[in-house]
């Protein structure tokens, strides 16, 4: 039988936590327009909801929060580059935002 050290198996634990990770995060950005609950996501990513939060931010450096308002500035800033002429609110409604004035505070918060 192969002896495993514990390196070994702390690795695969992190490789598997990354790998659980990337799926929520792709999870998160294939649905921006929708309000994603943290036991969604944390399902998606097969954690439990109290223990994927802290696994997220360690993992990505962001909340989840903060990474999902994140993508979606970026999406209504590209929709707003290459769409000039198409309405901002809708915009802002299409990427994920309740409001204009949402999009709007998001953005100025930006850094």
């Amino acid at each position: 039988m192969k002896d495993v050290s514990s390196t070994g198996v702390r690795q695969h634990t992190a490789d598997e936590y990354r790998a659980r990770v990337c799926r929520a995060m792709n999870f998160i950005s294939q649905n921006l327009d929708r309000d994603l609950s943290l036991e969604e996501i944390a399902r998606a990513a097969r954690f439990s909801k109290f223990h994927f939060h802290r696994v997220f931010k360690a993992a990505v450096g962001e909340t989840i929060a903060e990474f999902t308002r994140r993508l979606r500035l970026e999406m209504a800033a590209n929709r707003l580059l290459s769409n000039r002429h198409d309405d901002i609110t809708k915009i802002a409604l299409d990427c994920g935002f309740s409001s204009s004035q949402n999009f709007a505070k998001a953005f100025r918060q930006q850094e």
